[in-house]
């Protein structure tokens, strides 16, 4: 390990850089050294920037390559090597923006009939498989617990309409309940109120008598 590779590995890990980065930002500067056999002590803007060219045009590397590239030598000649090379003659890449994928109304329709689940799409035996008219679901479960457990019964397709008006009288007679019960906890309350403040003036009177 040369002295400079040494010292750039020292000023990483005082940073608390993450060995990840660590290993990637002096692999870059190596690659960097390497490509033009020599220190990049003695190397310098224009080094960097014919290198810059060199991974975007020739070497075609990814996105994440070359940023690790970029941010290593930035770090090692404003860190390590104390050098008055701008951030700025490094420039970090511009980011592509893409545009959504605008799906057609064909497509979406197409999209929302499709099987939600994947093992049925794939399936030789499923009937959607041999016919795509004949599509799954949706599929309606009634879920309740049973013995501290969750459980899900399935509703047969002909007996769905019936099992959400169930499900509805349920909700709308569940309702009712937490009505009454409100009703209740207001009405004892009241009670409760009441019966405390007619014992209190005959304690009061208890008191002065005394």
């Amino acid at each position: 390990m040369t002295p400079l590779r040494k010292r750039m590995l020292e000023d990483l890990q005082i940073r608390n850089y993450s060995p990840n980065t660590v290993a990637a930002y002096i692999r870059r500067v190596a690659e960097f050294a390497k490509h033009f056999g020599k220190s990049p002590e003695l190397l310098g803007p224009e080094e960097i920037r014919e290198y810059q060219l060199y991974l975007i045009k020739d070497k075609t590397v990814s996105l994440s390559a070359y940023i690790q590239t970029v941010c290593g030598l930035r770090f090692l000649y404003s860190n390590t090597l104390h050098r008055s090379v701008s951030i700025d003659r490094i420039p970090l890449p511009r980011y592509e923006k893409k545009l959504p994928v605008i799906l057609s109304p064909a497509e979406v329709q197409r999209l929302l009939a499709a099987p939600k689940n994947l093992s049925h799409r794939s399936n030789p035996g499923c009937a959607c498989y041999r016919d795509p008219e004949r599509l799954h679901g949706p599929h309606l479960y009634i879920t309740y617990r049973e013995d501290d457990k969750s459980r899900s019964l399935y509703v047969p397709p002909e007996h769905a309409q019936t099992a959400r008006r169930a499900r509805q009288a349920w909700a709308a007679f569940w309702e009712i309940g937490c009505s009454l019960a409100k009703f209740n906890r207001d009405r004892l309350h009241k009670q409760w109120q009441h019966e405390k403040q007619s014992r209190t003036p005959s304690a009061s009177r208890s008191n002065s008598h005394d």
